[in-house]
């Protein structure tokens, strides 16, 4: 409601210095939204349920299925039969993306498509301030590793060429990172690790990895695969090295960063 009419109306109920006391908290939750939407960065104070609420219902609001008279017949409406499921999704049910596109703009869903473009904003500014600042966008999906390491993979085939069938594993035993090699069509070429001098780490065995790239030809191979976050004894991979070697080769490289934005370590090795 504009501000001039909610003032008039509710002042009539229940005075003007009232209205005006409830104006004044509409006016500051709408700053909220506003410098959210303006600054597309995570809040330097955290926001309340009630903002939150408020916030993702307004959005809500946009989607065509919520839309006051709106029938709700077309093959692509969201409907929801469940209160209780409506109110646990704040009235979100459209979904996201078009024709295979995530990030497609949603002509039904105004509201939905708003509110993924603004968490891709939060989600790489969260990424900066854990200390990636080098990351240049995001694509936030409900997945585990595994699947996002597939997405990763599926997408690097439009860009590397028709030959290329291995990605060249730095070894860690975690089935995830085997599966989603497999899943994607792809083969593994596994290079296990190397113990440190004088000690029991194991350490990134570069000089294995550059004889596979060499082996196998550069056109062969997808990606390297490496990995920062580990259990002991394994280390990080040595990412930087990994990376510098890659782009001599002219060959990708992915990072397995799962578990690693909460930590300095691990985040500051992706950003070099």
């Amino acid at each position: 409601m504009e501000k001039g009419s909610f003032l008039r109306l509710a002042g009539d109920l229940i005075g003007k210095s009232y209205a005006d006391v409830a104006d004044e908290a509409r006016h500051t939750r709408s700053h909220q939204f506003r410098r959210l939407l303006e600054q597309r960065r995570l809040p330097e104070e955290p926001w309340d349920d009630l903002a939150v609420t408020l916030f993702l219902e307004e959005l809500a609001n946009a989607d065509s299925n919520n839309h006051l008279g709106n029938v709700g017949v077309g093959e692509r409406e969201g409907r929801i039969f469940s209160g209780l499921v409506a109110r646990r999704n704040f009235h979100f049910s459209h979904g996201i993306g078009r024709s295979g596109d995530i990030a497609a703009l949603q002509p039904k869903a105004a509201g939905s498509s708003l509110l993924f473009a603004l968490t891709r904003r939060l989600v790489l500014d969260a990424i900066h301030i854990c200390g990636i600042q080098a990351a240049r966008a995001a694509l936030p999906v409900p997945f585990a590793t595994g699947l996002s390491l597939t997405l990763c993979f599926s997408a690097l085939r439009t860009v590397r060429p028709p030959s290329a069938r291995f990605i060249i594993f730095s070894r860690i035993d975690q089935k995830a990172c085997l599966k989603s090699i497999y899943s994607a069509g792809f083969q593994a070429e596994v290079v296990d690790m190397v113990r440190a001098p004088g000690g029991f780490a194991l350490q990134t065995d570069l000089d294995a990895i550059e004889d596979a790239i060499d082996r196998l030809k550069a056109d062969t191979v997808l990606c390297v695969l490496s990995t920062t976050s580990t259990f002991a004894p394994r280390e990080p991979d040595r990412v930087d090295a990994i990376a510098r070697l890659c782009k001599a080769r002219g060959v990708a490289h992915v990072i397995n960063n799962a578990y690693g934005l909460q930590c300095t370590k691990c985040c500051h090795l992706v950003d070099q």
